[in-house]
């Protein structure tokens, strides 16, 4: 038990979840806007048909789609310290309720920002199997995310210690 969060009030509360929320919001939104970004200069350059820049086109393609992947885990990085520290703020009653806050909201967020926003951004269905598309998106989401994420927890100073 927080004693010391006793006395927060429900609204209170609520009101710091809402704050919470928010700010989880306006970072997926901004990751969306990158992503769009990316997403649409990868379609400038996929529309070039003579053939000797499409060889270099489909490296381009294929650079855009790991800057994609590095710009969703920067996001779900940030995303992480943000929850946490606003959570903590929220001042739940338990630590398990707090846990179990913190685990809900990173668990939600980071899948919007992973899995949903780049199949919402490649939403022409023509596109998902082409240089630059969903597919190409996905692995490279895919692969960053399953070997990135555990070498930058390796580097963080707090979790050496």
């Amino acid at each position: 038990m927080f004693w010391e969060n006793m006395d927060i009030t429900l609204t209170e509360r609520i009101y710091r979840i809402i704050l919470v929320f928010l700010s989880t919001l306006a970072l997926i939104v901004g990751s969306f806007f990158i992503i769009y970004g990316l997403n649409l200069k990868k379609m400038d350059l996929d529309s070039s048909t003579d053939k000797v820049i499409q060889i270099t086109t489909k490296n381009k393609l294929r650079a855009l789609s790991i800057m994609i992947a590095i710009v969703i885990i920067i996001i779900n990085n940030i995303l992480k310290g943000v929850v946490r520290y606003l959570t903590l703020n929220e001042r739940h009653e338990t630590h398990t309720a707090q846990t179990l806050s913190i685990a809900m909201k990173l668990a939600l967020a980071r899948f919007v920002n992973t899995a949903l926003l780049p199949c919402i951004v490649n939403n022409q269905y023509n596109r998902w199997f082409t240089d630059g598309g969903l597919v190409s998106d996905t692995f490279a989401i895919m692969i960053s995310v399953s070997f990135l994420d555990p070498v930058l927890m390796l580097m963080d100073p707090v979790f050496i210690v």
